[in-house]
């Protein structure tokens, strides 16, 4: 649909080493990429390392922000300063229990990786970016983090990623317009096969949509110059199957482009 060249970028990934983090990372590499990835699992990113050659991947908690800070410094002396960030790490209950059932320290782990972890993330990206000029920043999301789309039984994980929309909206407001970054959310808009739904069975899971589906969004968002889009929510499945949602981004990128023109 969209080839992205991004030959030369350092692409920066949380939660590479399995479901979408992992597509994307393969994607962007494929795209030209080097790729920056952590992730709490080690022998997922040692299956990894052999696919993404010249990479650098580290088991790194990123709701520790010492932690995070040197996996960025590390990452940035090897491979040079992150244009592409990736905020992808996600934790949920895989048993999808009710408010009342919910014990505490699950409600905290949730929140304390999903939006804390975000909130580590650009913490230490966004002023490196806004010294550059220059990023592209997605932050991956999900349906259950949009107004009216809240699912029982699911209520950590769904405000973690209503707490992600409105701490990128923030992100966007104070890094944008001044620096031109681009930052934005991205979510699926569709049930994707991964961890998050492993208890399901075999044949549910084959129904899933593949972790790949918002690799053409996120490879055409990675690639936008400064002063394009910023503070959007966008619908992966969406970009993946409606034309005419595909030309108002573009749209919205023009007419975005012009202003910064005047």
């Amino acid at each position: 649909m969209f080839h992205s060249d991004l030959q030369g970028k350092v692409a920066l990934i949380t939660g590479v080493s399995s479901g979408i983090g992992k597509a994307l990372a393969l994607a962007l590499y494929r795209a030209g990429a080097r790729i920056a990835g952590c992730a709490l699992d080690g022998e997922g990113l040692e299956t990894l390392r052999k696919d993404l050659g010249g990479s650098y991947l580290a088991e790194v908690d990123i709701t520790d922000q010492t932690a995070f800070q040197d996996f960025f410094g590390v990452a940035t002396d090897r491979l040079g300063l992150a244009e592409i960030v990736i905020a992808n790490a996600g934790v949920t209950d895989r048993k999808h229990r009710s408010i009342a059932d919910l014990p505490i320290d699950v409600w905290r782990a949730i929140i304390e990786t999903n939006l804390t972890g975000t909130f580590i993330t650009l913490k230490t990206v966004l002023p490196e970016l806004a010294h550059a000029r220059r990023g592209n920043i997605a932050v991956i999301t999900s349906l259950l983090g949009q107004k009216g789309y809240a699912a029982a039984n699911d209520s950590a994980y769904c405000a973690s990623k209503f707490g992600i929309e409105g701490l990128v909206e923030v992100a966007a407001a104070e890094f944008s317009r001044p620096f031109g970054l681009n930052i934005n959310t991205v979510f699926p808009a569709a049930k994707v096969d991964t961890g998050f739904f492993s208890h399901l069975t075999e044949d549910a899971r084959s129904e899933l949509a593949p972790p790949e589906i918002l690799n053409e969004l996120v490879l055409y968002l990675s690639a936008l110059p400064p002063f394009s889009l910023s503070g959007h929510q966008l619908n992966g499945k969406r970009w993946v199957t409606d034309a005419s949602y595909r030309d108002e981004i573009a749209r919205t990128i023009s007419n975005n482009r012009k202003a910064d023109d005047v």
